[in-house]
Parts: C-alpha cells; structure tokens; sequence
C-alpha cells in the first residue's frame, strides 16, 4: 500500500472506515469525468448531448461520482446542492465512501498547486526567467 493511500485511510472522517480502502482492481468503465451542466446539452429536438470527452477515459466505476463532486460551485443554493446531489446519484450512483477517499489523496497532490502556477507566471522560476 503506497504512503498515500495510508494517509488517505487515516484521514477519513470519523463515520468511514479507517481500513477503508476503494478498490482498483475493476470494473473499469468507459467515464466521462466531467459530467457538469456546461457540458450536457439539450439541443431543439430534445435530443441529450454530452460534450467535452478529453479526459474521459477507462476508470473504476466510482471515479465519475468523485468527479462530479468536484464541480459544485460554492454560489449554488441548497436547493441547486440538492438537485445536484440527486443528478449524481441518478448518473453515476452512490460512491461516498470511495470518493472521500479520493478527495484526501487529491488534497494532498493538488495543494497550492494553482496559486503556485500562477506565481511562477507572475514572478519567473528559480532562474528568476518568466515560465510561458
């Protein structure tokens, strides 16, 4: 078990396990992993169109319910939460356990990750040249 799974499983909140681990071993299924409202569209016939596959790809089968939780944005209202939470769980079923998990390893490799990017663009690397 690599270091970060075990950091992962002792960082569960107090209502999961702490043995807890998702499995990797399958079914890996064909996901989307961005499914958000940008990218399901209702065209003029009623037909349902999912856009923007660039990152989809063959993943554990509780990856796109992680994804989604990834998206809600912080101005939604409880009401927009809710029908958000009803949409997953009717898209991609109930994960929660799996993606707490992934949420812990996500926050340990993705910490400060943006503002860092964003400094280096302002400020130059340590050759003191800006990064393009």
């Amino acid at each position: 078990m690599s270091n970060e799974m075990k950091f992962a499983r002792d960082q569960l909140p107090a209502t999961s396990s702490k043995n807890y681990i998702p499995s990797t071993a399958g079914p890996f299924v064909f996901t989307h992993h961005d499914l958000a409202p940008r990218n399901i569209l209702l065209d003029k016939s009623n037909h349902l169109w999912l856009v923007d596959w660039d990152i989809a790809g063959w993943y554990p089968c509780y990856f796109e319910y992680a994804a989604m939780h990834n998206f809600i944005p912080e101005g939604w209202t409880r009401l927009a939460r809710m029908w958000w939470n009803l949409f997953t769980w009717i898209a991609a079923g109930r994960w929660e356990s799996e993606r707490c998990v992934l949420e812990q390893i996500r926050s340990k490799f993705s910490r400060f990750r943006t503002g860092r990017r964003f400094y280096l663009l302002k400020h130059g690397g340590p050759s003191g040249r800006s990064v393009d």
